[in-house]
């Protein structure tokens, strides 16, 4: 069985600002875990079941792009 991780939420208590090196830590983790793949959300706004469109939602390809730099 080979398992994943995938990304829902992009607002952080800190925030924007934080978001950034916390991205950064959950690759790094899901890579450490031995995960097979990591992937984000691609909705352009935040789904209506998880706080609706007024919660922050990234671009999904410039986040894997970081991601994957953070990655190896």
């Amino acid at each position: 069985m080979r398992l994943g991780v995938h990304i829902m939420g992009f607002d952080h208590p800190d925030g924007p600002g934080a978001l950034g090196p916390e991205l950064a830590a959950a690759g790094a983790a899901a890579e450490a875990a031995g995960a097979s793949w990591l992937s984000v959300m691609d909705h352009y706004f935040q789904m209506e079941q998880l706080g609706g469109p007024e919660l922050a939602m990234l671009e999904c390809y410039t986040t894997l792009g970081y991601l994957a730099a953070h990655t190896s």
